[in-house]
């Protein structure tokens, strides 16, 4: 068994190998295009819900 140094720096080295690998996937190319526009399309529609739910309960007729 690993002692608890080991594992972290065996995690620490899985991040700076597998990051910019997955950063060069998922944000060049087609690929980083789609994701953005998804991101962006997910963050309107929350913060459209949310203004729209927080608006109806502060101007709600009483």
């Amino acid at each position: 068994r690993l002692p608890p140094q080991a594992h972290l720096h065996l995690q620490c080295v899985y991040q700076y190998i597998c990051l910019p690998r997955l950063y060069s996937k998922l944000c060049t190319g087609k690929i980083g295009i789609a994701v953005k526009v998804i991101g962006g399309n997910l963050l309107f529609w929350t913060v459209f819900v949310i203004g729209y739910v927080t608006g109806y309960y502060v101007h709600k007729c009483k």
